[in-house]
C-alpha cells in the first residue's frame, strides 16, 4: 500500500469548472443525512462539477449510512423516496446504517434490489448461517489505480431499531452484525475480509466506509477499528454527526486517515487521491454550492416527491369516537395538567421499546386530535420535530429529580411537565419548589422538600402500582431532546443513565406503528375521557 501524505484543506466555497486533469481520484463523501432533502441538489451539483473537472471515471459519491429517518419524505415511503434521490444525485456506494433498517430488513433489502441503482455494502451483516446479505466489497479501477471500497456496518444495528425485525415468530435471531460480548467476533470478521483483498497485490487502495462513529461508549468506535485491524488505508466513517480528520495506528502499526462529513448535509467531504500517492482532505459547505443545471434538476426531482407526500399525507390510518386533546381555547393546557393525547403518546413509547416507563416533555405535543378520521398529516401535527426516541436504564433517583423539575413551574403553564407511562405521581402545589437551576435554567439539584409526591410504577405482573425505588434501575423510553439535556433535565447526563437502544425510531414513527399495529387504527374507551387516566393527580 502507498504511504500516506495528508494535506488538509477548508474549502467553503464552491469549485469551478476548469481544465480536465485525469490524473488524480476524487471520493465524495456524506454521512447522517437524516433526510434532510434541501441538501441533496448541492451535493449532486457538485460532483457533477467534479465529473467536469477530472472526468466520469475519475469520480465516486458515496455515503455511510443513516440517510434513511427524519422527516416525512422517509417515513411516508419507508425510505424509497429517500433511495430515489439518491439515484437521482448520482451515489455510487452506501452503508447501511441502523436507520436502513427502521421499516424492517425486508423493506431494505426489496429497496435495495429493486430502487437502489448504487451499491449497499456491508461485510458483517448475513443471515443467521453466515450467508452474505450484501456485497462486502466491490473494486473500482481508475486509470493505473486499483481501489477497493469494504462497508462497514454497526454491529449493534438490532439494538438500535426494532429488534422484531431481526427475529422470527418464535423469537429465534434471523440475521447477524456480528456482535458479542468482548467484540472478537466483529474484528475478525472484517479482518478476513481486508485479507481477502490483501491477497490481490494490484489493490493501491483499501478504502473502508463505515457507520460506527467516534464518540461511543462500546468497543465498536472507528479508532478501535483501526487499531484492531490492518490494511485499511482510509476510513470514511458516519454515526458521530461532526466533521472530524483524525489518524490512527492500525494493528501494523500503518497511519489510517480516518475522517467523516458532519450532519444532515450541511458539509460534503472531498478527498483526492493524487498520482504521487498523497492525498488532499478538504470540507464544502454546501451551502456554499452554486446551483447550475444539475442542482436545479434534482431539487425540481425533489419537488415533484413533496407533492406526492403531501397526497400520502391526507391518507386515512385510523378512527376515533373521541377527541384527543393538548389545547383548549387555543391555550396548551397539557402544560398544566394530564390529557388524553399525552396518554396515548407516552403508551406508544413504552409499548413499542417495551420499558417499564416512558416519559414526553408537555411542549412536544403540539395541537390536538378531532374525533373521527386520523391522517399521517393529523400524527405529524402532534409532533412535528421527528424527535428520536431511546430505550435506557436509569435509576430511580433521576426519574424523581426529573418529575420535580417539569412541576417546578406549576400551577403556571410548563413546557417541561412530564406526561407519563407506567408511572403516576401527584403534586403538592402547596409546597414551593425547591429546584436549584443554573442561570441558563439547567437543574443543579434539589435543595428542600419535594413537591412531586406518591410516585409509583405499575407491576404488570401484579397489575397494581407500587412505589419507585430510588436506588432501583427501571428501563425507561425518552426522546432525545430530554436525553440530551432539553427543557434543562441535565439529570440524564449521568453515570446512572445507561443507553440501551439509541436513536431507534422517531416520534412519529413510533405513534403511526402504535396506532396501526397495537390499536388496530381504532382510539379504544382507555383514551376517552380528555383529562386522561389519572396518571398525574395536582393538589394545591
Amino acid at each position: 500500500m502507498s504511504k500516506i501524505i495528508i494535506v488538509l484543506l477548508l474549502l467553503l466555497s464552491a469549485c469551478t469548472t476548469e481544465v480536465k486533469v485525469r490524473e488524480d481520484y476524487v471520493i465524495l463523501f456524506t454521512n447522517d443525512i437524516h433526510s434532510t432533502t434541501s441538501t441533496y441538489p448541492a451535493i449532486a451539483q457538485y460532483k457533477e462539477d467534479m465529473i467536469e473537472r477530472y472526468g466520469e471515471d475519475d469520480v465516486v459519491l458515496v455515503d455511510s449510512g443513516d440517510a434513511f429517518q427524519g422527516s416525512i419524505v422517509s417515513t411516508l415511503s419507508s425510505g424509497e423516496w429517500i433511495v430515489e434521490i439518491m439515484n437521482e444525485v448520482g451515489y455510487d456506494i452506501a452503508v447501511p446504517g441502523s436507520h436502513e433498517f427502521d421499516y424492517g430488513v425486508e423493506n431494505f433489502m426489496d429497496l435495495k434490489e429493486n430502487v437502489a441503482k448504487y451499491h449497499y455494502l456491508a461485510s458483517n451483516f448475513t443471515d443467521i448461517n453466515g450467508d452474505d446479505m450484501l456485497e462486502s466489497y466491490m473494486i473500482k479501477e481508475v486509470g493505473d489505480l486499483k481501489v477497493a471500497f469494504i462497508g462497514i456496518t454497526d454491529p449493534f444495528t438490532m439494538m438500535k431499531t426494532d429488534p422484531s425485525a431481526y427475529v422470527d415468530n418464535e423469537g429465534n435471531e434471523l440475521y447477524s452484525f456480528y456482535h458479542d460480548e468482548d467484540s472478537s467476533l466483529f474484528y475478525e470478521r472484517i479482518q478476513t475480509k481486508l485479507d481477502e483483498l490483501k491477497k490481490d497485490e494490484d489493490i493501491d487502495y483499501i478504502i473502508a466506509i463505515a457507520h460506527l462513529g467516534s464518540d461511543r461508549e462500546d468497543d465498536y468506535t472507528s479508532k478501535a477499528l483501526v487499531q484492531n485491524t490492518s490494511g485499511i488505508d482510509i476510513l470514511i466513517d458516519g454515526e458521530s454527526h461532526e466533521v472530524k480528520n483524525e489518524t490512527f495506528q492500525d494493528a501494523e502499526g500503518s497511519d489510517v486517515l480516518v475522517v467523516q462529513a458532519g450532519y444532515k448535509g450541511e458539509t460534503l467531504g472531498k478527498l483526492i487521491i493524487k498520482t504521487d500517492g498523497s492525498y488532499e482532505l478538504s470540507f464544502i459547505a454546501t451551502s456554499s454550492i452554486g446551483a447550475d443545471d444539475k442542482y436545479r434538476k434534482v431539487a425540481d426531482f425533489i419537488a415533484d416527491i413533496e407533492k406526492e407526500t403531501a397526497e400520502l399525507k391526507d391518507e386515512i390510518i385510523a378512527t376515533s369516537d373521541y377527541d384527543l386533546i393538548a389545547l383548549k381555547d387555543d391555550e396548551f393546557i397539557i402544560r398544566t395538567q394530564e390529557t388524553n393525547l399525552a396518554d396515548l403518546c407516552t403508551d406508544a413509547y413504552r409499548e413499542l421499546y417495551k420499558t417499564d416507563i416512558s416519559i414526553i416533555n408537555s411542549g412536544a405535543i403540539r395541537a390536538d386530535i378531532e374525533s373521527g378520521e386520523i391522517s399521517y398529516a393529523d400524527i405529524i401535527a402532534i409532533q412535528p420535530y421527528f424527535d428520536m426516541i431511546s430505550r435506557v436504564e436509569v435509576k430511580g433517583s433521576i426519574i424523581y429529580d426529573a418529575l420535580e423539575m417539569g412541576a417546578r413551574s406549576l400551577p403556571e403553564a410548563s413546557a417541561s411537565l412530564l406526561q407519563v407511562s407506567g408511572l403516576r405521581y401527584k403534586v403538592d402545589l402547596t409546597i414551593d419548589s425547591s429546584v436549584v437551576t443554573d442561570a441558563d435554567g439547567a437543574f443543579i439539584r434539589v435543595s428542600g422538600d419535594r413537591r412531586v409526591t406518591e410516585v409509583e410504577i405499575y407491576d404488570a405482573k401484579t397489575d397494581t402500582y407500587v412505589s419507585l425505588d430510588p436506588d432501583k434501575r427501571y428501563t425507561l423510553a425518552i426522546s432525545d431532546y430530554l436525553l440530551d439535556g432539553g427543557d434543562g433535565m441535565t439529570m440524564f447526563d449521568s453515570e446512572d443513565v445507561t443507553i440501551l437502544r439509541e436513536d431507534a425510531m422517531s416520534d412519529t414513527d413510533v405513534i403511526i406503528r402504535y396506532i396501526k399495529e397495537y390499536l388496530a387504527s381504532r382510539i379504544p374507551e382507555i383514551y376517552s375521557d380528555p383529562s386522561g387516566e389519572g396518571r398525574i393527580t395536582i393538589t394545591q
